[in-house]
């Protein structure tokens, strides 16, 4: 009899412990969402300052990443275990500067487009987040960097991006700045006046992702 009970109550027990497990894996599964980036919504611009000896006489210029698109899966109960990848059309990107004429403008843009970014070759640039560490909440913000892999200019190279992460209801927004290296991805600053004016070696992306 006692046999019986016994084996009557592991049975209960186990039955317990794999619907918990089940209850559980379903929650994380279930607690995961899936966003989609809308490049319509963001904001997405690149810094481009000028060295050089007469680097004053240069133009600081500002440009707009238009298309790009991506999405973030995200848990907000693990934050560390959330991902995201970006796609950006190479082509898309606008000089949006105001101090210039427009025909200036039209010249930095060619240039940008067929010597510097040599968008006919590469006419992506993409990241592949593998790692989110140092997460800090805040209610429904949370600061972060993503670590990941960016592909520029055929090349490929790790890198962290610090940020901070706001979810409200159906919308996840990214907000952060990082510096990256156009020599690091084999891309020649453009000069001018035989080396006395040239675009600095680091731009400045600055980014607030809007994602649905």
């Amino acid at each position: 009899m006692n046999k019986i009970r016994l084996f009557q109550v592991s049975t209960v027990a186990a039955a317990i412990i794999a619907f918990q497990v089940f209850a559980l894996s379903a929650y994380s599964f279930s607690a995961e969402k899936i966003y989609k980036v809308d490049s319509g919504k963001s904001n997405f611009v690149v810094k481009v300052g000028t060295a050089g000896l007469l680097s004053g006489f240069g133009h600081n210029h500002t440009i707009k990443i238009s298309n790009f698109s991506g999405e973030a899966k995200v848990n907000p109960d693990a934050l560390d275990q959330s991902s995201i990848t970006l796609n950006v059309e190479t082509a898309s990107l606008r000089v949006i500067d105001t101090d210039i004429t427009d025909a200036d403008r039209k010249e930095v843009q060619s240039t940008m487009l067929e010597k510097v970014l040599e968008t006919g070759k590469f006419s992506a640039a993409t990241f592949k987040s593998t790692k989110v560490v140092g997460v800090q909440k805040n209610g429904n913000e949370a600061k972060l960097t993503l670590e990941g892999e960016l592909n520029l200019h055929g090349v490929q190279h790790h890198i962290s991006i610090p940020m901070t992460i706001s979810i409200n209801g159906e919308e996840l927004r990214a907000r952060g700045e990082i510096g990256l290296k156009q020599t690091d991805y084999k891309i020649e600053p453009v000069t001018a006046g035989l080396g006395a004016v040239k675009v600095k070696d680091e731009v400045r992306l600055t980014f607030d992702i809007v994602a649905r």
